[in-house]
């Protein structure tokens, strides 16, 4: 019995479009990059395009592209720029994709966490509170789950917890005391993130060259144990 041949499978068209598939518009303004025998051609399925954007009316006439990757190339460069009854492809995605409103939060709002005693103005949007004595839940993991005693009565789950965050310090050349932060700014950053606190340490040496920095790490362990109830309680 003879073998059975290799299954071959070939890619002969591609859709190219700034509006998602199951967009209302997206077959209106779509390109698509088909193989016909002469090459890769570039169509709306109307008309046919050239390499400088030029339309041809007919098959027979339009550019056949010899690698597929230009003409992708120029699908994609003119895909967000498709024009149907006055719009273009990138003003339909816009009317079906609108963006969010953004939400109006003020420096004086208070932080959502009840932990957190301390308002917006002193949070970074990457770190959270920047106060390093704050016990923001951000800075925590989940607590872990509750353990029921064996009267069946819910105690609260106890554990011991590691933090570990990171600041800057700077100092003049010359001098012993290290400094908060980065000159000219008063605020004490905290990073929980090691890669982001490097890339901070970077950018300060480049910005205050003539000033000494340094990354000062901190761990701190929060045990939590319950209380003894009072005798006669």
């Amino acid at each position: 019995m003879p073998a059975t041949p290799d299954v071959i499978v070939s890619i002969t068209r591609y859709t190219v479009s700034v509006l998602p598939a199951d967009d209302i518009n997206h077959k209106y303004f779509a390109l698509h990059v088909e193989l016909k025998p002469r090459g890769w051609i570039v169509t709306d399925g109307h008309e046919y395009y050239g390499p400088d954007g030029g339309r041809e009316y007919s098959q027979s006439t339009a550019h056949h592209f010899a690698d597929y990757d230009d003409a992708l190339d120029l699908a994609k460069g003119m895909a967000p720029h498709l024009s149907l009854n006055g719009d273009t492809a990138t003003e339909a995605y816009h009317r079906t994709h609108p963006a969010p409103t953004p939400m109006t939060v003020y420096l004086s709002t208070e932080c959502a966490d009840p932990a957190c005693e301390h308002t917006l103005n002193w949070h970074s949007t990457e770190d959270g509170c920047i106060l390093p004595s704050c016990a923001c839940r951000q800075f925590r993991p989940a607590a872990p789950p509750a353990i029921v005693t064996a009267t069946g009565t819910e105690a609260p789950a106890l554990g011991t917890e590691t933090r570990t965050s990171y600041r800057l310090e700077h100092r003049q050349p010359g001098t012993h005391a290290w400094n908060h932060g980065t000159p000219g700014i008063g605020a004490r950053w905290s990073y929980e993130s090691r890669a982001k606190a490097e890339q901070r340490l970077a950018e300060a040496r480049d910005r205050w060259p003539a000033y000494e920095h340094r990354k000062v790490t901190r761990t701190t362990t929060v045990t939590e144990t319950v209380e003894p109830e009072p005798a006669g309680a």
